[in-house]
């Protein structure tokens, strides 16, 4: 069975459901390192008279640092994005089935998932 390596930069609860909870500590940070191309497009005048751009923007580099190799001994927990920019990877899950408080704050979730 694999194990489970937090690659985000803070701490997983993952809520089972039975109540118990598992804290999955960070254990590093794997980035997506953007470059962009951007482009205005457009202004627009806020209601205070402030003129604000709008910009096109192009994702040209969507390098990660700091995931390690894929190896099949373990499944790394990253960002949506990060997933995403390496589609290519069977290892790589995001936090799924998200459980928040009354104030709508993230507590927790009770799944993984492949982006």
């Amino acid at each position: 069975m694999r194990r489970l390596i937090n690659l985000t930069p803070h701490e997983i609860n993952l809520l089972t459901d039975e109540g118990e909870e598992y804290v999955i500590p960070s254990d590093g940070v794997a980035r997506l390192n953007e470059t962009r191309a951007v482009d205005e497009i457009a202004r627009v005048e806020t209601s205070r008279g402030a003129e604000l751009k709008i910009n096109l923007n192009e994702l040209l580099c969507d390098q990660v640092n700091g995931l390690p190799p894929e190896d099949g001994n373990y499944y790394y927990i990253v960002s949506r994005m990060v997933a995403e920019a390496r589609s290519d990877r069977n290892d790589l899950l995001i936090p799924d089935e998200i459980v928040r408080d009354q104030d709508n704050k993230i507590v927790g979730c009770k799944a993984f998932a492949k982006a």
